[in-house]
């Protein structure tokens, strides 16, 4: 049986607030704020890349002390995500890529921020430069420990294996692995590897969760698996990184929390933007985030350990 405290922590559900919808909007942020707050998350996910903090890889200081403001009036745990340009393994800009870094590192640090979502990064010529990131890494995540702030490595366009090593080659307790459900799901259908199987060997690593659905198919003729059309072109088709409520799409969520049954951290709920806007939900009430809300939390409770998933985190 699990402690209380345990249980509580399984509980730590939050909302990731969307970089395209707020686009440096402190009113609107307040207003999504309110909203996680009423639905009843315990934590958010903030955009540092969405708030207008950032310029020329510095904080803006006038503008980082409105958000703390802001910030301080909600009882949220909070994490940030990181820029999406964010590469460690970009050498044409290494110098600002490097100041990036560290100013999201700063900003987490200043707001109280737990934890520091980063995408693996990636080469301009497509070779994988993993012992260049994971140096620096190392560095990156040296300066956070000192802050009591973790590193979350996001898997992105890439199979899961890939982040394990990565991870595995920095070796540090506080740089571990973002896991993005929907990402793996059309990374293991592209590459071809068998999603639970993924999930089983990242469980280890796993410090920080993101949850939305599709289906796990990729657009045709796309270069790589999350590639998406606009969902008014791609969602009838089922195609992408659709960021659906949890239960729309394929994802097998139930056997996947089920291997997942020791994960303490912060499960994070990351939605489409129109799911938060006013007209879709004027006749519904905030139904689909509510909804969702509810989906994991019933996930979560129905999280047993059954012999066939033994059997599957028991393999290779």
């Amino acid at each position: 049986m699990r402690s209380k405290a345990a249980e509580d922590q399984r509980r730590s559900i939050g909302l990731s607030i969307k970089t395209d919808r707020i686009c440096g909007d402190l009113v609107m942020l307040e207003h999504d704020l309110n909203l996680a707050e009423k639905i009843g998350f315990v934590a958010v996910e903030l955009p540092i890349h969405g708030i207008d903090v950032l310029c020329g890889g510095r904080l803006r200081r006038p503008r980082l002390r409105e958000v703390k403001h802001l910030l301080d009036q909600f009882p949220f745990r909070i994490t940030v995500h990181g820029p999406d340009i964010l590469n460690l393994q970009d050498m044409s800009r290494w110098e600002i890529q490097q100041d990036l870094f560290q100013s999201c590192i700063d900003f987490s640090v200043e707001i109280g921020a737990e934890l520091l979502v980063y995408h693996q990064g990636h080469s301009a010529d497509g070779n994988t430069l993993l012992d260049r990131e994971a140096e620096r890494l190392i560095n990156f995540g040296t300066i956070a420990a000192a802050s009591n702030l973790s590193i979350g490595v996001e898997n992105v366009n890439q199979p899961i294996f890939n982040l394990i090593e990565l991870i595995q080659a920095v070796g540090l307790k506080n740089v571990g692995i973002t896991y993005d459900f929907g990402h793996d799901y059309l990374a293991a259908n592209f590459f071809g590897y068998e999603f639970l199987t993924g999930l089983c060997a990242a469980c280890p690593y796993i410090i920080h969760l993101h949850i939305h659905d599709n289906l796990g198919w990729r657009a045709p003729l796309t270069a790589t698996p999350l590639a998406t059309e606009e969902p008014h072109i791609s969602g009838p088709f089922g195609e992408g990184d659709l960021h659906l409520p949890p239960s729309w799409g394929t994802i097998p969520y139930r056997q996947a929390f089920t291997i997942l049954n020791s994960y303490e951290g912060i499960l994070m709920l990351e939605l489409h933007k129109r799911f938060f806007n006013d007209r879709y939900s004027r006749h519904e009430g905030y139904r689909q985030i509510e909804e969702a809300l509810a989906q994991v939390e019933d996930y979560l409770a129905a999280a047993v350990v059954p012999s066939d998933i033994l059997v599957t985190a028991g393999g290779s």
